[in-house]
């Protein structure tokens, strides 16, 4: 029985003021998504030139306000649209 073995390589940090509760991630595009108990879903994009080693991300899009209260998920369309 072999196991997958996982290790950290990025850590997005100084972004959202609280915890975050989801992420996603588009295999179409590479996007990932966030949510957070600061109300934000916030949208990153790994940069063209990144290291896969040492991946360097960018963030690419905010919505404030995005849930009158925390923001518990966060999920891509599964179909693609």
């Amino acid at each position: 029985d072999e196991e997958s073995q996982w290790k950290c390589i990025c850590t997005l940090s100084g972004y959202h003021t609280r915890c975050v509760y989801d992420i996603d991630w588009c295999h179409e595009s590479g996007l990932i998504a966030t949510a957070c108990g600061d109300d934000i879903i916030r949208i990153f994009k790994e940069t063209d030139d990144s290291d896969p080693d040492a991946p360097i991300f960018d963030l690419v899009s905010t919505k404030l306000n995005a849930h009158s209260q925390d923001v518990n998920s966060v999920k891509w369309n599964p179909s693609g649209n």
